[in-house]
């Protein structure tokens, strides 16, 4: 569901030229599995919201770790949204009892331990523009596939190594370039290595006895890496998403929630949401 370009209100003004970034919550990474999707990303430009309007941003949280005692796919991180913007979450990756990889913004990556389990689809929900890619697959007997990323799918795992995670989404906001929403690694069942997390805040797969999976990082919705059965038990988190909302200065909105931020870059205002919160536009 996308931002409409105007909106008619009783007794309302319209404010016009809103640019938005919103970026859900990344996929954790399965137990013993596949990378965790990053979160599904949504750039829109010029569009006019409503002035006077008091209305909800909400910042999706990751998909948090899983142990042994989960015994399933990672867990999908939470969908982000700003006026009638929603952006899908990013799935998990495959589980350790051979359950399939979650689809999401980006898919999560897919488990090794039956064949080469496929990894999760991107962009499911169908939504258009397309706001990630498919997770990559599982090699069996061997490493697990990394979690999609914003702009590239998750690699396949091999006999020796789990896949890397997906490279994440470059935007432009207020002509300052950010990477969002890297895909979580794979873990890797032998004693090579596990995948690298996609640029864009992914978390690096575990690799047997001798490494943690990594966790995305927070407020970029980059997917956590997955976990390995034996050295730490725990999969890597999902990390949160973000909403920046920009257009040309002076300021013309107040916002609320804890840690968000209103700053001015070149010719913008950036208003930046890393917590759930309101903006209420008065131009």
């Amino acid at each position: 569901m996308f931002a409409k370009s105007l909106i008619t209100a009783t007794g309302q003004t319209q404010t016009a030229a809103i640019n938005a970034m919103v970026v859900a919550g990344g996929g954790g990474g399965g137990f013993d599995g596949g990378g965790g999707g990053g979160g599904g990303v949504f750039v829109g430009s010029n569009f006019t919201v409503p002035a006077q309007a008091q209305i909800s941003v909400i910042i999706g949280a990751g998909g948090v770790a899983q142990t042994f005692s989960d015994f399933r796919s990672g867990f999908s991180g939470a969908d982000s949204s700003f006026f009638e913007i929603l952006s899908n979450s990013g799935g998990g990756g495959g589980s350790y009892n051979r359950g399939a990889a979650l689809s999401g913004g980006s898919g999560g990556g897919g488990n090794s331990l039956t064949g080469q389990l496929a990894g999760g689809l991107g962009n499911v929900p169908s939504l258009t523009p397309a706001q990630g890619n498919n997770g990559g697959n599982g090699f069996d007997t061997g490493g697990n596939g990394g979690g999609g990323g914003g702009s590239a799918v998750g690699a396949n795992a091999t006999s020796t190594t789990g896949g890397a995670g997906g490279a994440g989404r470059s935007v432009t906001v207020a002509g300052v370039a950010q990477t969002v929403s890297g895909g979580g690694g794979g873990a890797m069942i032998g004693a090579v290595g596990g995948g690298a997390g996609g640029t864009g805040g992914g978390g690096a797969g575990a690799r047997s006895s001798n490494t943690i999976a990594g966790s995305g990082t927070v407020n970029t919705g980059g997917g956590g890496g997955g976990g390995y059965n034996g050295f730490s038990d725990v999969s890597g988190a999902g990390g949160s998403g973000i909403v920046k909302i920009w257009y040309t200065s002076p300021s013309r909105a107040t916002i609320t929630g804890a840690g968000n931020t209103t700053t001015t870059v070149s010719t913008f205002t950036v208003h930046t949401f890393i917590t759930s919160g309101t903006i209420t536009f008065t131009s």
